[in-house]
């Protein structure tokens, strides 16, 4: 069923507020074939119905739609150069800024389920020695309720640990169940997931030294963009970095943003004055 032009701009809006995802008229194919399965599984005969209970604000049919929506597909170590630069540069400075017993907090925003943060708890793990005065704490958040459960979990198919994880750290650091791969406790304890929506002001109990947003930024309209990259900033310590994503940039917060020299994707944040 087609969606009506009323109906498609009532989701681009909801969409947008909800997860920063503005989709184009030209994809509405997409939206309709996501939709599809959703409104159906809920036992109506078509997108109409569900559309009239989103606008009534039906909490399940929010979170519904939301997760048909996102775009979790995510790998371990996606993108290794970026995590090459942060276990090798990025956090050897963090931790040189550190004193004795004093916590190393990191935030991986949009985490789908999981892997970014497992994939740095891992190297964590990997370079112990030079952690061996600090506490490493990772925060992980995605807006999709099913993938932070899989994260959680921490159990992942043939197919997830394939696709990233060399033999030796999936020996070390995963135990095999059946067909799937359990990570092991000792990686999970470093990672503390929640949903959260990053368009949300984030409350702060302590500052951040190092927050990775990687591939997320890209989808966002500029206006969410410059809403996520302000809460990103409050978030941050004075000395904290930024790391983002291959496609992604910062266009419309070079105020909030400085790009640090010869390392791709790494930012620092600006001051006030």
């Amino acid at each position: 069923m087609a969606i009506p032009a009323s109906d498609f701009e009532f989701y681009k809006q909801f969409l947008t507020e909800e997860t920063g995802l503005s989709p184009e008229s030209e994809k509405i194919y997409l939206l309709e074939s996501r939709l599809s399965p959703v409104y159906k599984k809920m036992g109506f005969e078509d997108l109409g119905e569900l559309t009239d209970l989103l606008r009534a604000g039906d909490a399940n049919a929010k979170r519904c739609v939301i997760e048909a929506i996102l775009d979790t597909e995510t790998c371990f170590f996606r993108d290794r150069k970026i995590f090459d630069m942060v276990i090798n540069d990025v956090l050897p400075d963090i931790v040189a800024s550190k004193k004795s017993k004093e916590t190393i907090n990191v935030w991986t925003a949009g985490c789908a389920s999981g892997q970014e943060p497992y994939s740095l708890a891992m190297l964590i793990k990997e370079q112990a020695k030079m952690f061996k005065k600090n506490i490493v704490k990772i925060f992980a958040t995605d807006l999709s309720e099913s993938a932070i459960k899989t994260a959680i979990a921490g159990e992942y198919t043939q197919y997830d640990v394939q696709r990233g994880v060399p033999v030796r750290m999936l020996i070390k650091y995963f135990a095999q169940n059946n067909t799937d791969w359990m990570i092991n406790k000792n990686v999970r304890s470093l990672v503390k997931f929640e949903v959260g929506n990053i368009l949300n002001s984030v409350s702060v109990n302590q500052k951040y030294d190092l927050v990775l947003c990687r591939n997320v930024l890209s989808e966002f309209d500029e206006s969410q963009k410059r809403k996520a990259l302000e809460n990103i900033h409050a978030s941050l310590a004075r000395h904290g970095r930024l790391v983002i994503g291959f496609h992604d940039n910062i266009e419309g917060a070079k105020d909030l943003f400085v790009p640090q020299a010869d390392k791709d994707g790494l930012y620092i944040p600006v001051q006030p004055a």
